[in-house]
C-alpha cells in the first residue's frame, strides 16, 4: 500500500465518492447552494498541502513518505499540524463530500483518513522519532497530529 502515493489514495477516493453518491446516496444532508461550500474545504486543503510540500522543498528535506526524513520542519503550516498534507487531502475529500451533498461519500472520507493514519503518519511518525529523537518527540508535544 506505501507504494501508492497519498494523492493517488486521494484520487480513488474521490472515484470511490462519486460512485457511492451516484449508485447508493442513502440521504442527502446538504443542498445546493449550500453544498457549494464544500469548495471552501476543498480550496483550504490544496493551500494546506501545496504549502507544506514547499516548505519542505525549501527546508531541503525529502517529501515522499518512504524516504528517510533529513530535516524536522516545524514552522509554517508545520506549526498548526504535524500532518499539514495528510490534513489538507482529508480537507479535500471532506470539501467534496460537502458539495456532493449525500450521505455515503462519507464512508471514503473516513476510509482516506484511516488509511492515511495507519499506513503513512505511523510510519512517518516513527521514522522522525528515529531521526530527530528528543527534538522530534518536543515538537509532537507541542503541535497535534492533525488539528
Amino acid at each position: 500500500m506505501k507504494r501508492i502515493l497519498p494523492p493517488a489514495w486521494l484520487l480513488l477516493c474521490l472515484a470511490a465518492m462519486t460512485c457511492l453518491h451516484c449508485w447508493w446516496p442513502v440521504a442527502r444532508f446538504v443542498t445546493p447552494p449550500f453544498s457549494l461550500a464544500g469548495l471552501t474545504l476543498v480550496a483550504a486543503g490544496i493551500a494546506a498541502a501545496v504549502a507544506a510540500i514547499g516548505m519542505l522543498k525549501r527546508a531541503g528535506t525529502n517529501i515522499r513518505p518512504e524516504d528517510e526524513p533529513l530535516k524536522l520542519v516545524n514552522q509554517g503550516v508545520y506549526s498548526a499540524s504535524r500532518n499539514p498534507v495528510y490534513l489538507g487531502l482529508v480537507l479535500v475529500a471532506a470539501g467534496t463530500w460537502v458539495c456532493l451533498g449525500s450521505a455515503s461519500p462519507g464512508l471514503a472520507v473516513v476510509l482516506l483518513a484511516a488509511l492515511l493514519q495507519v499506513v503513512f503518519i505511523a510510519h512517518e511518525e516513527r521514522a522522525m522519532a528515529a531521526a530527530f529523537g528528543e527534538e522530534y518527540r518536543a515538537y509532537q508535544r507541542r503541535v497535534r497530529r492533525w488539528l
